[in-house]
């Protein structure tokens, strides 16, 4: 921060007065009751802080973030109320949150809060000019405005300066925007009306300084004051995503919390956003409310930490929400993980861990999938060999490893509209690592027990077929179908004569809802495939053989079983068989 003194800008901290203003102590609002006024919609939220006994004080007690949403939901020009009572810290936290857009300020945000600020009164704003440091004020007026100096205003001046403006005749204002020009104007005579020396400096700054410089100084203020408030830098954030074995999580040396300050509240939104989740209901399990608070923080804090690893902006209310649901979810999975899915014992681990922790325990989880898919397709013997392994594995396989395969893993969810998303339970968890282990049998069946190569899969992309990139169950039902018409089990695609004998004996009967039932003979073959291969299969073989046979019969009658009887499927749609092209 930086102060004016004696009228020039300093690089000086702002220090205290000697005499300290009396602080009203008669009212001082209480934590159940900030949380009861934030709770309500936001028009009466205001309402509410307005009427209040000391409407100065409690916005003063206000959590900073809390105060922004408010002030995002109401939309800036529309809290002008709210912001002529917020503390210049306060108002220095909005600026630094909505003025940015990503490491450049935004000329169109930085019109909108000047216009807000000046609605608030010229106490408001000389509060203002003079807390804000001096670069990021020179950077604001950089992007509004291009000063020209002029050492003698008796000497001509070759440069035509008749439509810029000026207050002294030495330093020239011209306005990079006409239609922000009255603003400029109004601010530029209330800054030499108040303090000609801060005027003079600021106007010989911006005129002197390289702008780049000014802002990207002006940036490392903000880092440092949005660091203070739990906003961390970009790597730093970073270390949330780090794999930690879930086996290896040990106890941290947690804070004493016991006496928390009364004025120390964390942002209430995180009240709604919890309700419900498994976190919440473990810290209701005979939790100290100091311990309470501490998890409250601590997820304020790994939720602006998810914010800016994830590249999000700070200045919009949807991803400070969708950062704190993000912290939940993982967070939940960790503790569920580490609790054995008991609430009761969940609120001890919160006793003996950080949240960070849990909340990594809750991403390595998925992170041990990915790992194991990675093993599975991109470094396993067999599938690492097929030029185009993905295309060639069935939903849900293609789609599962897609997820997982995410930068940062996403379960895959096949009944929700919204595909991919965070994993959020144990048995979403439990799911994938079975389909998973599925798929690394199926590897070894087909690779061991039918003797398939990836030079056999890899051939196939030179034939011309109805369906290029055949999948798993469309080689190992090509292979079943060649032993039931031929007596030969191989991987040759069936020619249309081969496939309209095969329709003829695909399905055994009509249901009463019209389609049919597959034959049991396909799936016999397709049992001998693997039966008279080698020995006796191991217990993870039948099952996932099992599990196989299952999955072949209901993509069968799902994409052929509503064909009339006495109607041909065409081989162009059909996915579960490769049928070759004929030459003619």
């Amino acid at each position: 921060m930086k102060e004016k003194e004696n009228g020039i800008i300093t690089d000086e901290p702002v220090g205290f007065t000697d005499e300290l203003p009396f602080l009203d102590q008669s009212y001082f609002p209480s934590t159940e009751e900030i949380q009861a006024i934030l709770s309500l919609p936001v028009k009466e939220r205001l309402e509410n802080i307005l009427n209040s006994s000391d409407p100065r004080e409690l916005v003063a007690q206000i959590p900073e973030t809390d105060l922004f949403l408010t002030v995002k939901e109401l939309g800036i020009r529309e809290s002008v109320d709210l912001i002529s009572l917020a503390t210049p810290e306060q108002t220095t936290h909005l600026l630094d949150l909505d003025l940015w857009k990503k490491d450049q300020l935004n000329p169109e945000k930085i019109i909108v809060w000047l216009e807000t600020l000046e609605a608030c009164g010229e106490e408001k704003l000389k509060q203002l000019f003079d807390t804000l440091d001096s670069e990021l004020v020179v950077a604001l007026f950089q992007k509004l405005i291009r000063v020209v100096k002029v050492e003698n205003p008796d000497d001509d001046f070759s440069e035509d300066l008749d439509e810029d403006f000026t207050l002294d005749g030495y330093y020239y204002s011209r306005f990079l925007s006409e239609k922000d020009a009255p603003l400029i104007t109004r601010l530029l005579k209330f800054l030499q009306a108040d303090d000609p020396l801060y005027y003079q400096n600021l106007l010989e700054w911006v005129h002197l300084r390289l702008p780049l410089e000014e802002e990207e100084t002006a940036l490392q203020w903000r880092r440092g004051r949005l660091a203070d408030h739990g906003f961390p830098d970009f790597y730093e954030a970073l270390e949330i995503y780090r794999y930690l074995p879930p086996e290896q999580v040990r106890e941290d040396k947690l804070p004493d919390w016991s006496i928390p300050e009364a004025s120390f509240y964390p942002p209430s939104h995180l009240e709604s956003a919890g309700e419900g989740s498994f976190l919440f209901a473990a810290m209701n399990q005979g939790l100290e409310d100091g311990q309470i608070t501490r998890i409250k923080w601590e997820l304020a804090n790994l939720a602006n930490h998810i914010l800016v690893a994830n590249g999000a902006d700070v200045n919009e209310p949807a991803p400070i929400y969708q950062s704190v649901q993000k912290a939940l979810q993982l967070l939940d999975l960790g503790l569920r993980h580490l609790s054995r899915d008991d609430s009761g014992r969940a609120g001890e681990v919160l006793t003996h861990l950080a949240l960070v922790r849990i909340f990594q325990t809750g991403y390595s989880l998925g992170l041990e999938l990915k790992y194991r898919a990675e093993a599975i397709i991109r470094r396993g013997d067999w599938y690492r060999e097929i030029l185009r392994r993905e295309e060639v594995l069935d939903s849900p396989f293609q789609e599962t490893l897609k997820g997982l395969f995410f930068k940062r893993p996403l379960y895959y969810d096949r009944t929700g509209g919204k595909n991919y998303r965070s994993f959020q339970s144990l048995g979403e968890l439990q799911e994938t690592r079975e389909l998973l282990d599925h798929l690394a049998v199926l590897g070894r069946l087909i690779s061991r027990r039918l003797g398939i190569t990836a030079g056999e899969i890899n051939t196939l992309s030179t034939i011309p077929l109805y369906r290029p990139d055949p999948t798993l169950s469309a080689i190992w039902l090509t292979m079943s179908a060649n032993r039931m018409l031929t007596g030969q089990a191989v991987l040759q695609p069936l020619s249309l004569e081969s496939w309209e004998r095969l329709g003829g004996v695909l399905f055994e009967q009509n249901r009463p809802d019209g389609s049919k039932k597959s034959g049991p003979e396909i799936f016999q073959q397709a049992v001998q495939l693997v039966a008279e291969s080698g020995p006796e299969l191991k217990p993870d073989e039948k099952e996932a053989l099992h599990w196989w046979l299952d999955f072949l019969r209901n993509k069968l009658e799902a994409e052929l079983g509503r064909i009339p009887v006495g109607e041909k499927a065409d081989p162009r749609f059909v996915s579960g068989f490769i049928i070759r092209i004929p030459e003619n």
